[in-house]
């Protein structure tokens, strides 16, 4: 290490990223801004790349850019199909956010975990319902435990308990479930198919972003067959 300090986190120079295209008026394309972002971090420590941490972190975000959007359409297409119009809306409104962001970040993260834990969660759906909806309002609230800690700490210290109130729900309700024999299982890849599976996924994406005229033709060709 030959940086004395931690390297800022993906979060936050994806989100400086995010804020500076949006002043500037350009629009985002969130993957690069990604690998741009991890071009910066490791400036901070070439050894970010092998971390854990960082890996799970990069291809969560990843995942989030590249599935979100499709996820989310046959979601709401599936519930559309299987309720009338007010049901489908407020079963939307319950589980889009935990089912969608699990499956989307999945896509991208199950290959790291099981390269590096070689286990596979069985429970990770019904966790997320139960913990996805209040990780917005922790970080909410936290931050503004923060921002008032010096100007009104009474304030602060209220706001701090209502935080630790949803960070223990989190905590537990993963500890809980971690519990369950049935929890995860184990599971093991060859680490060449990993690989290849996201060559073709960053492939993928490329071809998508910047659609070139062979591929449209490749896809119109698979269309009409």
């Amino acid at each position: 290490r030959w940086w004395p300090m931690k390297s800022p986190g993906m979060a936050f120079w994806m989100s400086m990223l995010l804020i500076i295209g949006t002043a500037a008026k350009r629009k985002t394309y969130i993957p690069t801004s990604l690998v741009f972002s991890a071009a910066v971090m490791s400036l901070f420590d070439p050894n970010v790349l092998w971390s854990i941490s960082f890996q799970l972190s990069f291809f969560a975000v990843l995942g989030l850019a590249l599935f979100t959007d499709p996820i989310q359409r046959y979601f709401d297409a599936l519930l559309a199909w299987l309720m009338p119009k007010a049901a489908a809306a407020g079963t939307r409104n319950i589980l889009s956010e935990p089912i969608v962001v699990t499956l989307a970040v999945q896509i991208t993260v199950l290959p790291i975990i099981i390269a590096h834990f070689g286990r596979v969660s069985l429970v990770v759906v019904v966790v997320n319902i139960l913990i996805v909806p209040v990780q917005s309002y922790l970080l909410i609230i936290g931050g503004g435990a923060m921002l008032l800690v010096f100007a009104l700490p009474s304030v602060a210290q209220a706001l701090f308990w209502l935080d630790y109130f949803l960070l223990a729900w989190t905590i537990g309700v993963v500890r809980l479930f971690a519990t369950l024999p049935f929890a995860d299982v184990a599971f093991q890849v060859n680490s060449g198919w990993i690989t290849i599976y996201f060559t073709l996924l960053t492939g993928g994406a490329l071809m998508h972003a910047t659609q070139p005229v062979w591929w449209q033709h490749l896809l119109q060709s698979i269309s009409k067959r």
